[in-house]
């Protein structure tokens, strides 16, 4: 049987697997706790969450790309304690710069196994679990220059998860069919547009064969391949992420955003500092993007979708490593999205992953940050409201972001100022990043304009 699919890679959210959240009257904001940080490798590039030690808990996967002068050369494990927190990381050897790594059982002994694509090795490594999440030495596969994605599931329809990989040197996607144990050989290349950044699998069209779409950075593009059945795939569709082919994106997500049940696309474009939301007409092609906006020259990374406020609605998770923050949007439900509400990371969250962490049912965040090697979790937490930087905003844009995050606004005064614009807000307490209970009051200084 076609489509049965191993394993959620790492732009994609593990809710599925993990289980959302129980649907909640209303919809609530976003309400998360302060981020607790714990150390990764060398710049970590990515996340991913599985629980690869069958204890009934969500653990961490942590490529580490390394510094410029020296490459990563790991993917760290961090092997949860079932609360939220993470026991210290271990560290497995993989190719030259892993960038993105995928979670499943590929030599089917019920153990969720791990791949990693490793960029400058242009390689995918493979580490076979060995129970109770400790990993066997990696065995590599050539894939092609500039490894950036890979994701796993049957392609072919044998019931062995296969290898789909992207690599944005050659503009293919590299298909490693499994040949049982967890041994990979290559079938064929799949042609795509320029430099695809992010790739994933899933059934688009219905008819039970997992299908291929992957983001293509140069193109400003993103490419659907559609599995014609035994692993042979159409040729590809593009559908255009910015106007002008300057979006720059560099993360896919994909999932049912307007419950019709056919799995729809978002893409996260750092140039335009935007996503970009794709929905599935139900024949896997798709209608024309609709972009929203991220933080004001924000840099979005990376976009996972997940139901994080459990009005059984998926959301959008951003990591924008620049200003350190991820950002959730809101869905109304039928695939459009409220404005972001911002909550502060560790520095450059370059990744984010959505999922139980905690085993309380409510879909919670972690991302990768690559400036301070470090991963920031943030635990899901009703009850609480985090301050947003309105900060130069006009005064009812602030009052709606304000409320937007579960506070309510404060004291408001007035004062002249010769740097901003009257309306504006010059000040506001407390600072942003601030995790209070919720209808907490934000307090603001508004500017006057210059004094006459």
């Amino acid at each position: 049987m076609l489509g049965r699919s191993f394993s959620v890679f790492a732009s994609v959210s593990l809710a599925l697997t993990l289980g959302f959240a129980a649907v909640a009257a209303g919809s609530a904001p976003p309400s998360f706790a302060r981020a607790k940080t714990q150390a990764t490798g060398t710049r970590p590039d990515s996340v991913t969450i599985g629980d690869v030690n069958r204890d009934g808990t969500a653990d961490l996967a942590v490529t580490n790309t390394g510094t410029e002068e020296e490459s990563g050369t790991s993917v760290s494990v961090l092997l949860s304690r079932g609360n939220g927190t993470f026991q210290p990381k271990v560290d497995y050897e993989t190719g030259s710069a892993p960038v993105t790594s995928a979670i499943g059982d590929v030599n089917g002994d019920h153990k969720p196994d791990l791949v990693t694509a490793n960029i400058k090795a242009g390689t995918v490594s493979v580490l076979l679990n060995e129970g109770g999440g400790t990993f066997q030495a990696k065995v590599d596969y050539a894939t092609g220059g500039g490894t950036r994605s890979v994701a796993i599931g049957d392609l072919n329809g044998d019931r062995k998860p296969d290898l789909a990989v992207a690599s944005v040197d050659t503009n293919r996607v590299s298909v490693l069919l499994n040949s049982g144990g967890g041994r990979f050989r290559r079938k064929h290349s799949l042609v795509t547009g320029r430099s695809p950044f992010s790739l994933g699998i899933r059934d688009l069209n219905g008819d039970h064969a997992l299908d291929v779409a992957t983001v293509n950075q140069d193109a400003s593009t993103v490419s659907v391949l559609l599995n014609k059945g035994h692993g042979a795939f159409r040729p590809r569709r593009d559908y255009a992420t910015a106007e002008d082919n300057e979006s720059d994106p560099e993360s896919l997500a994909i999932g049912d955003l307007n419950g019709d049940r056919r799995p729809d696309l978002v893409t996260a474009n750092t140039f335009e500092s935007t996503v970009s939301v794709l929905l599935n007409r139900g024949d896997g092609t798709f209608r024309t993007k609709r972009d929203y906006r991220t933080g004001y020259n924000s840099t979005p990374r990376w976009v996972a979708i997940g139901d994080l406020n459990s009005d059984g609605k998926r959301d959008l998770a951003i990591a924008e490593d620049d200003p350190n923050t991820v950002s959730v949007l809101l869905n109304r439900g039928n695939g459009t999205f409220k404005p972001r509400v911002d909550f502060a990371t560790g520095r450059g969250p370059v990744a984010v992953a959505v999922g139980d962490l905690n085993a309380d049912r409510r879909t919670d965040m972690v991302t990768a940050n690559a400036k301070a090697n470090t991963v920031s979790v943030l635990i899901n937490t009703p009850g609480l409201c985090t301050v947003q930087n309105v900060r130069a905003s006009f005064l009812p844009a602030a009052e709606r972001r304000i409320t937007s995050a579960g506070c309510r606004v404060g004291n408001v005064t007035r004062g002249y100022s010769k740097a901003v614009e009257r309306g504006r807000v010059i000040s506001q307490s407390p600072e942003p990043g601030t995790v209070l209970p919720r209808g907490a009051r934000v307090s603001l200084l508004v500017s006057r304009g210059r004094r006459r």
